[in-house]
């Protein structure tokens, strides 16, 4: 598995479509093992960016049966060391019950999200330097510095086969090497070591 494909294959796909397209054209960044109930989803989708409402837009996301629940903001540096820990992973995961259809979020998840052209070129694209772990966050803190938004739908939600053709050419312990060199790289060049 090449250590840059989610990343590089999407900006090879986005700077693509950069040039035959529109600004305003809007692309969604979906996983192959991904799957709908509605598609009205990416037509809720569609209307928040395309009246500017939100530069990105992401959906809850259903997984192994359970559907997500989180608060869509991104780890501390603690809260990641304490993930590595089994035991303590759960006692400190963000949860929240939501109050409102559309949240503003630090992060969507990667398998599924949507934004203008205009949009990814602002924040230069993905980080080709991490793989399977941080995309969303470095995605994140770079929407976050060109002062763009980022939304998650919670009136729908998506079901991604998480991981099933990772697991098969991936080891656990080479998942969270990987997982670990990921968030050097995020912690080096997005945030402090604090």
């Amino acid at each position: 598995v090449s250590q840059s494909r989610y990343a590089n294959g999407n900006n090879i796909g986005l700077r693509h479509i950069a040039h035959l397209a529109n600004p305003d054209s809007i692309v969604f960044i979906c996983n192959n093992d991904i799957s709908f109930s509605d598609s009205s989803l990416i037509d809720v989708m569609i209307n928040r960016i395309r009246l500017d409402q939100s530069h990105f837009c992401g959906s809850l996301m259903k997984t192994g049966g359970k559907l997500q629940n989180s608060a869509f903001k991104i780890n501390s540096l603690r809260e990641d060391i304490l993930s590595l820990f089994p035991g303590l992973k759960n006692r400190f995961s963000r949860t929240t019950h939501y109050t409102s259809s559309w949240i503003k979020a630090e992060f969507v998840n990667g398998s599924f999200f949507g934004g203008k052209i205009s949009s990814f070129s602002k924040v230069n694209l993905f980080d080709e330097r991490t793989f399977l772990y941080c995309e969303e966050r470095i995605l994140g803190e770079r929407i976050k510095a060109s002062n763009l938004s980022c939304h998650v739908y919670t009136g729908d939600y998506y079901t991604h086969k998480e991981g099933e053709i990772i697991r098969k050419h991936i080891s656990h312990y080479g998942k969270i090497i990987t997982l670990c060199k990921s968030r050097i790289v995020f912690y080096d060049c997005y945030r402090d070591w604090e």
